[in-house]
């Protein structure tokens, strides 16, 4: 996972919560692909939540109740890659609703 275009992340969870914890874990260990991104971990008793923001001081929350390790970095991830996707479109002048996702009505070109 990396952290290029992530400003900060914020990880609130239960003490005893193991998938937090190992995903802070990967976090930390990829904190050398974005060393001024920061970490902020809340311990707390109520539902765990991943809340990212992006350079582009977008924040997307994501609650993480009952997802492995390898989830939460799976949704981290491909949030964070379709934010990169978004800027290069917004780079190259498109705008959101521009976007086709998944082709027009009714499956035919």
């Amino acid at each position: 996972m990396q952290l290029g275009n992530l400003r900060r992340i914020v990880l609130r969870f239960r003490p005893q919560d193991r998938s937090a914890r190992e995903f802070l874990a990967r976090v930390v260990c990829q904190r050398a692909t974005n060393p001024d991104c920061e970490i902020d971990i809340q311990l707390h008793d109520g539902a765990p939540s991943v809340e990212v923001e992006f350079d582009t001081k977008e924040v997307v929350r994501l609650e993480t109740e009952g997802m492995t390790a390898g989830d939460i970095v799976r949704l981290v991830s491909n949030k964070s890659k379709e934010r990169e996707v978004m800027e290069t479109f917004e780079r190259a002048g498109w705008r959101k609703e521009m976007a086709v996702v998944g082709g027009p009505a009714g499956g035919k070109w």
